[in-house]
């Protein structure tokens, strides 16, 4: 691999210079697809020179981002100057004659108090220090008009002259007169947005050989491919497209196309920025004293490394920094060497580059012969009825292809156009570029019902696995008179798996890829078989007996499983009525305390040695004997209850069993 004697740069290339210095021609573009470029220019220097270049103000920025000056033997780049973008604005207020607000000719002759003019009137001049500009009202023709004077102090003494009969005057100072000539320039220059320059210091003895480069925004470069087919055979013809959209012709420059997306930005460099600061008041109070510095913290600082250049070394040491080159492969390409340089892929043409000033050209950038795999694809998203004909591209070079349309022509006729996504080295893309009316396809999707396949229990949690089947259908007719190859694009979906068929397909990003043979004048039908399995887990103890009933039914059910639901079942019920009974004598507890309160009641009405309380009292202790043993009884019952809803739980929680 050859270097470039140019260090530590990559190929990059501008496409919008506006003007190039006579001193060093350009002799290298390079244009990248991301919408930067670079030139480069270079030459010889003798002695010490200063080397202009003229740029249009809005690619200043990008320039001095980006500008290299590389002086070869033994010289020094000393400093790249260029005109500053101080604001007109800002600059006309700084002289001594504000003309930044655009003022007539009383407001400036008022700006000017004190300063000696001399006046042209009509028959006579007039010499004096400017003392103001006064304004009258006066009647003309019987309407009042204003009118302005100028009042001007001369050797004869003050006079009062009407602006209207002033026909010119200049200023008698020549340093305001250069002032005022100075705004008026920058006025001028301001105009011309074209005309910002960049001046390169070179210094030191002899003849020297020096480069200068620079990034700049550009048009980016678009590739298209035509894709000549003979049979299994082919040739594979690349084009590069670009602009010259500058005001000059390049004139046989050595011009590369970049492939690749390196970041790029702009930054304004150019504009000057200043701080506003505050504005601070006199006042009439007593004066403060400044105050004492008491010195710094104590806390150890770094050391810092000096970063300014060294008197013999006015520039930094490129020679030191890893050198940029371009590589020579064989010659797969008959017009360009595309190489690749770290993330880029670079096409630099083996010739000479003439493209005319706001011209476009294109470069042929590859020629290569490619084998051809021709089928027809199946998608029923880009056609429900019929595939297109079609052929697998691999790149068999070891650089990148870059995305673009291609154009194809079979059997000297023009067959249709596709489109080509980058392709690095070894991989191969399906390239659709026409209908295939000879093969007709329709696809039939079936899905059946979901049924459990596996059932089992883990620490009380019941699990079923679920299988869900659809197949799909393809019924193929195919009308030719010879055999053809059909590639059938079946969407992939996550989380199915393929049953049949049972060889392992080709698949891309989104869709399955079933080759078929389709014999000539045939009829087909090519079934695709998908499954996805789920699980869905339930505590055992949340089933119901309706539920129950409907696992105990599965096919997929095992014997010591179907054994285990049928005993929760049996434990459930006997729960259920145990609960039941606990419910039934909490009742009767109830009802036999509401017993004997009635009784009491009934007693508190009657005097005690009526018939009536004697029969209610001997109630009253029956009631009483009944509530005890229902009360010892519900007791009881509520306790066993609890024994059994913690003997179940228990036993629920153990079970593991396939």
């Amino acid at each position: 691999m050859k270097k470039s004697s140019i260090a530590g740069l990559v190929v990059v290339a501008s496409l919008w210079v506006s003007w190039v210095s006579a001193d060093l021609p350009l002799q290298r573009i390079a244009v990248f697809n991301s919408g930067v470029a670079y030139f480069e220019h270079a030459g010889m220097v003798t002695a010490d020179a200063d080397i202009p270049f003229t740029f249009r103000e809005e690619q200043i920025k990008d320039v001095i981002k980006s500008i290299f000056a590389l002086d070869m033997d033994g010289g020094a780049v000393t400093g790249i100057i260029y005109d500053a973008l101080d604001p007109v604005q800002r600059y006309l207020q700084s002289l001594p004659v504000d003309v930044s607000d655009h003022p007539p000719v009383a407001t400036l002759l008022q700006r000017l108090r004190g300063v000696e003019i001399a006046v042209e009137l009509s028959g006579e001049d007039v010499e004096g220090r400017v003392v103001g500009v006064e304004t009258r009202s006066q009647a003309e023709s019987g309407v009042r008009v204003e009118a302005s004077y100028l009042n001007l102090r001369t050797e004869a003494g003050l006079r009062s002259l009407p602006l209207s009969a002033v026909r010119a005057w200049r200023l008698s100072d020549p340093e305001l007169a250069d002032a005022l000539e100075a705004a008026l320039d920058r006025l001028a220059g301001s105009l011309d947005r074209d005309r910002k320059q960049v001046t390169i210091q070179f210094r030191g003895s002899g003849t020297r050989s020096v480069h200068v480069g620079y990034l700049l925004e550009a048009p980016v470069w678009k590739t298209s491919y035509r894709l000549v087919m003979d049979g299994a055979a082919g040739q594979l013809q690349g084009w590069g497209h670009l602009e010259n959209v500058t005001d000059q012709d390049w004139d046989k420059v050595t011009l590369s196309l970049v492939s690749g997306r390196p970041l790029s930005f702009i930054q304004d460099l150019y504009q000057p920025r200043y701080v506003q600061r505050p504005v601070i008041e006199p006042t009439d109070q007593d004066a403060v004293a400044p105050p004492e510095d008491r010195g710094i913290m104590r806390a150890r600082r770094p050391a810092q490394t000096a970063m300014l250049a060294s008197p013999a070394s006015p520039m930094m040491d490129f020679a030191a920094a890893p050198q940029w080159g371009r590589a020579e492969i064989a010659d797969q390409a008959i017009v360009a060497d595309a190489a690749e340089a770290g993330e880029l892929v670079v096409y630099t043409v083996k010739e000479p580059v003439q493209i005319a000033r706001q011209s476009g050209a294109m470069l042929p950038i590859l020629q290569a012969s490619v084998t051809l795999d021709r089928v027809s694809l199946y998608n029923a998203e880009t056609h429900p009825r019929h595939p297109l004909n079609a052929v697998a591209l691999t790149n068999a070079t070891d650089t990148p292809w870059m995305a673009g349309p291609v154009t194809i022509v079979d059997e000297e006729s023009y067959a249709g156009e596709a489109r080509l996504p980058e392709l690095r080295p070894r991989e191969s893309r399906m390239l659709s570029y026409a209908l295939d009316q000879a093969i007709t396809v329709q696809s039939e999707a079936v899905a059946a019902p979901e049924r459990i396949t596996r059932m089992r229990i883990d620490q009380g949690v019941l699990i079923s696995t679920r299988s869900l089947r659809r197949t799909t259908t393809y019924h193929i007719r195919h009308s030719r008179d010879q055999a053809r190859d059909l590639i059938i694009e079946h969407p992939y979906r996550a989380n199915w798996a393929l049953l049949q068929p049972d060889t392992a397909p080709d698949r891309s990003e989104s869709h399955w890829r079933f080759r078929v043979s389709l014999p000539a004048d045939d009829s087909f039908t090519w079934p695709v078989v998908e499954e996805r399995i789920t699980e869905q887990t339930v505590r055992i103890g949340s089933l119901d007996d309706q539920r129950i009933a409907f696992f105990l039914q599965q096919r997929s059910i095992s014997d010591s499983l179907q054994q285990t639901l049928a005993e929760l079942s049996q434990r459930r019920r006997a729960l259920h009525a145990q609960q039941q009974r606990v419910r039934d004598l909490e009742q009767q507890v109830g009802d036999a305390a509401a017993l004997q309160a009635e009784l009491r009641e009934n007693m508190q009405a009657v005097p005690s040695t009526s018939a009536s309380f004697s029969g209610w009292e001997r109630e009253l202790v029956e009631q009483s004997r009944v509530h005890r043993r229902l009360t010892g009884e519900w007791q009881a019952a509520r306790a066993k209850r609890a024994e059994m809803e913690a003997d179940l739980e228990a036993w629920m929680t153990s079970l593991t069993l396939e």
